[in-house]
């Protein structure tokens, strides 16, 4: 069975789809953070005997989170930060100004297109001084979003 987001416009899915076709491929970084710990790899399902049940003994103790932010583009990872914890709002935009803007160039040259998805933490303050201040273009599929 496939889950979809009850709120999905396929519409509004299809014009986003249609944006980011106006740019070639060697102009578009992508940004999204992951998470994980050690329970991340654990198993929801197992296998055991016929009449039996699948148990999985281990401590229920909950360790570090560790969390990475890449960059990447058609040529691979750019750059990346990773994190003990989350990111935050302030984190994020630290690691736009500091890290990914130093390895972009102005639009429309490759690495120009900067590729977030809607994210809290990525809808933010970070990106409205760059308008004026550095010749990139930021796609978010937020308003694309019904």
């Amino acid at each position: 069975m496939q889950k979809r987001a009850a709120q999905r416009n396929q519409e509004l899915r299809n014009l986003w789809r249609a944006v980011l076709g106006t740019y070639s491929a060697d102009q578009l970084v992508f940004l999204d953070e992951s998470a994980a710990n050690e329970r991340t790899g654990d198993r929801k399902y197992g296998w055991a005997p016929p009449g039996s049940i699948a148990i999985d003994v281990k401590p229920i103790k909950r360790t570090e989170r560790w969390s990475i932010l890449p960059a990447y583009s058609v040529d691979g990872y750019l750059t990346w930060k990773i994190v003990k914890g989350s990111f935050t709002k302030e984190l994020f935009n630290d690691f736009v100004v500091d890290d990914l803007l130093p390895v972009t160039h102005a639009f429309p040259g490759p690495r120009s297109v900067i590729v977030v998805d809607n994210a809290q933490i990525h809808r933010n303050e970070v990106w409205s001084p760059l308008d004026s201040t550095v010749d990139i273009q930021v796609a978010t599929n937020q308003q694309f979003r019904s």
